[in-house]
């Protein structure tokens, strides 16, 4: 999915905005009228920003942002967001016909203020995000201040900066709390169903204490069950981790559920705050699990906070129907992993493997940020899925065999991996005077023929037809006989320009 939604891909004639919906009837009529009108709003921006991706670091082209960033943009999403707030409120509707899924409209209008907010942030030189990704401002600059801010205001960006690590900035770069406010928003709780069963708490699956007279807590304990131990040291991350152990991210996660977020984020790799703290790096219960490592640790990071000054350049694209830049937060250059010797020969760790065998989250499923617990993203029935197939649970039955997985539980993966460039098709002889460039199908024309003919038999439509070969006319009049014509266009097929040499 694009960070940035393109006017044109939202199929509007006009260019004076945006509509998410066309009109009230194109939604569900289980969903208010007084929430129905203000969700087709015309919202005055070129783009919109999703906050998910504006959370994960992506770039608004510069030419397009003093349009997005302007006060026309930003009043109107502001009015959007409050005629939301108050036809809406916190309640949760089925937004598409034919759908089960259930969503916030207040969260969706908040969440495109937020990303405004943290797309436009600027400092004295301009706008901030572009040169934070590119290295060109410190961790302590007006901009890196202004960043940490905004994003532990929502929860898009909590899952990228922890309230705590912000505060350390403050502190280490001596900047007042007061010029850099803050205001928590959180999402709506998730929507109950009416008589719907209260959960069963898990099973304990080590021993459980009850509390005496005396005690502090006020029920029972779980102490959970024993596992080999790892002791986190500086520098450390999740990958690092779990590089050569023969196990899996998801698997890690599983046994240290605590580690679910500092995982998962893209900024704060790394496992400071729980420097000298022990996790597990085996099944909780499962015995004779040695792993014998020779270990070295990694160097440990210059900067006390280095959340915000640790990042590759990003690429910023110019336009912005063509996506957005990316970037990543690298490993350090200087670590060479450790050599590990790894032994395994305990039948439950066989045990562990074959019953997530059948997990369909994937490794880049995560490093694209893939939350089966975020109701917003996946329906929460699917958790009940992913609990049984991707979390290891030697007190419960082992999961039956299951290969497909309902397509709603399955992560949109279009953007992971780039498009294959498609092989180059000849162009034959003779063609229409002026055909395109780009033409990735070809037709010779016949006796008989007409442009009608010639687009149903190719499933085209007239107008590109018309388009692609415009010495034909408008009218078919100049369709030549025993001339090859296009009939399908990939603009990928278009030769890139050759640079000039420079003399």
């Amino acid at each position: 999915m694009l960070a940035v939604i393109p006017l044109a891909s939202l199929l509007l004639p006009s260019v004076s905005g945006i509509k998410l919906w066309n009109n009230p009837g194109d939604i569900p009529t289980s969903v208010p009228a007084r929430c129905r009108a203000p969700l087709t709003q015309n919202i005055s921006c070129e783009l919109l920003v999703r906050p998910d991706n504006a959370a994960n670091g992506e770039i608004v082209p510069g030419g397009a942002l003093d349009e997005f960033c302007g006060s026309t943009c930003r009043s109107s999403l502001e009015t959007f967001q409050k005629n939301i707030a108050s036809g809406c409120g916190d309640t949760y509707y089925a937004l598409w016909k034919n759908s089960n899924l259930t969503q916030s409209p207040k969260v969706l209008a908040d969440g495109f203020v937020w990303a405004h907010t943290l797309a436009c942030l600027s400092d004295a030189d301009g706008y901030c995000l572009a040169k934070l990704h590119a290295g060109n401002k410190t961790e302590c600059s007006e901009c890196a201040l202004k960043y940490g801010a905004v994003m532990v205001s929502s929860d898009y960006g909590r899952g990228k900066v922890a309230v705590d690590d912000f505060e350390k900035m403050l502190s280490t770069c001596k900047a007042s709390p007061s010029d850099y406010p803050w205001t928590h928003t959180s999402r709506p709780p998730a929507p109950t169903t009416p008589g719907e069963p209260t959960p069963t708490p898990r099973p304990c699956r080590g021993t459980t204490y009850t509390v005496t007279q005396g005690d502090t807590c006020k029920t029972k304990l779980c102490i959970g069950d024993s596992c080999d131990l790892h002791t986190v040291e500086s520098g450390e991350t999740c990958q690092s981790i779990v590089q050569g152990r023969g196990f899996s991210l998801v698997q890690l996660k599983s046994w240290n559920p605590t580690l679910e977020n500092m995982c998962e984020s893209s900024i704060t790799q790394t496992l400071e705050d729980i420097v000298g703290r022990s996790i597990c790096v085996s099944p909780p219960g499962v015995d004779n699990f040695p792993i014998n490592i020779t270990e070295s640790r990694r160097p440990t990071a210059t900067l006390d906070n280095p959340y915000f000054t640790e990042w590759e350049t990003g690429v910023v694209v110019t336009d912005p129907t063509d996506g957005v830049g990316t970037w990543t937060r690298p490993w350090d250059p200087d670590f060479t992993p450790p050599p590990e010797q790894i032994i395994i020969d305990d039948p439950k760790w066989d045990e562990a493997r074959e019953w997530t065998k059948y997990c369909w989250i994937t490794e880049d499923d995560w490093a694209h940020g893939y939350d089966p617990e975020d109701d917003s993203m996946v329906p929460p029935a699917c958790f009940n899925l992913y609990e049984k197939y991707c979390l290891y649970d030697p007190a419960a039955a082992s999961p039956t065999p299951m290969t497909r997985f309902p397509a709603v539980c399955t992560p949109d993966r279009s953007d992971y991996y780039p498009e294959p460039i498609p092989t180059p098709v000849p162009t034959p002889r003779p063609v229409q005077d002026g055909m395109t460039e780009g033409c990735s199908k070809f037709y010779k024309v016949k006796s008989g023929d007409t442009c009608d003919k010639v687009t149903k038999a190719n499933n085209v439509t007239l107008a590109d037809f018309y388009k692609w070969n415009p010495s034909v006319g408008t009218d078919c009049r100049n369709l030549q006989l025993d001339v090859y014509v296009c009939v399908g266009y990939d603009e990928r097929m278009i030769p890139m320009p050759q640079p000039t040499p420079i003399e």
